[in-house]
C-alpha cells in the first residue's frame, strides 16, 4: 500500500533533546518555567537534526506526502525545537504540528496522532509514524499507523514492540520499504 503521509511522533524523533529536557525540567520545574528554561537552553546550545532527518523529509515532500510532527510536549517546547532546526527544518516544512494543546489525553493514548490523521485526511494504515521510544510507537500502532522504530535519548531497539523495523539513521529509501509494510488493520 502506498504512503501517504509521514509523521513524527515526537520532538526527539527530530532532534536529540532527552538530555536537555531532562536538565530544564530539573532546573526549573514543571509546566511553563521547565518550558521556558528548555526554551533558553535550546537557544544557546542548539539542536541538530537527527542522522537522515532532512534528507527523509525532503524525499517525502518532494514525493507530494504531508509531512507533520505529532508532539505531545508543551506548545512552547515544539516550538523551541522546530525553530532551533532551521534553517535546515522549516515549519513550513510540516503540513502539521501537534502539541500538548491538541491531544486530549498524552501518550501512550494514541489521541494525538488520530488527529493528525484526521487533520491531514490520511487513512491511518497509510501514515508512517517515526517514533523515537516504545510509549510512542504503542500510540502509533493504536491508531493503525506504520512504525518505524528511531530510537533516541534513553531508548534501544530492544525496547520496541516486536516486529517493528527500527534502525540508527533514517535515510529516504525506506519510505520504499515502508510503502510494502502493512498494519493489523490491513
Amino acid at each position: 500500500m502506498a504512503i501517504g503521509a509521514l509523521i513524527f511522533g515526537s520532538i526527539g524523533a527530530l532532534a536529540e533533546t532527552d538530555a536537555l529536557e531532562r536538565r530544564a525540567f530539573a532546573e526549573a520545574g514543571g509546566g511553563a518555567p521547565g518550558a521556558a528554561r528548555f526554551g533558553a537552553l535550546v537557544a544557546a546550545e542548539g539542536l541538530r537534526p537527527r542522522p537522515g532527518i532532512v534528507e527523509t523529509i525532503g524525499a517525502a515532500r518532494r514525493r507530494g506526502l504531508p509531512v507533520a510532527l505529532c508532539s505531545t510536549a508543551p506548545a512552547p517546547v515544539v516550538a523551541a525545537v522546530v525553530g532551533a532546526l532551521a534553517p535546515v527544518v522549516l515549519r513550513a516544512d510540516f503540513a502539521w504540528v501537534g502539541d500538548a494543546t491538541r491531544a486530549a489525553r498524552p501518550r501512550p493514548a494514541p489521541d494525538a496522532l488520530c488527529l493528525a490523521l484526521a487533520v491531514l485526511d490520511v487513512p491511518p494504515a497509510t501514515a508512517v509514524a517515526v517514533e523515537d521510544s516504545a510509549p510512542c510507537a504503542e500510540a502509533a500502532l493504536a491508531a493503525g499507523c506504520r512504525v518505524l522504530g528511531f530510537p533516541g535519548g534513553g531508548a534501544a531497539a530492544a525496547d520496541f514492540p516486536p516486529g517493528l523495523l527500527v534502525v540508527d539513521r533514517l535515510q529516504p529509501r525506506l519510505l520504499d520499504l515502508l510503502a510494502g509494510f502493512s498494519t493489523a488493520a490491513e
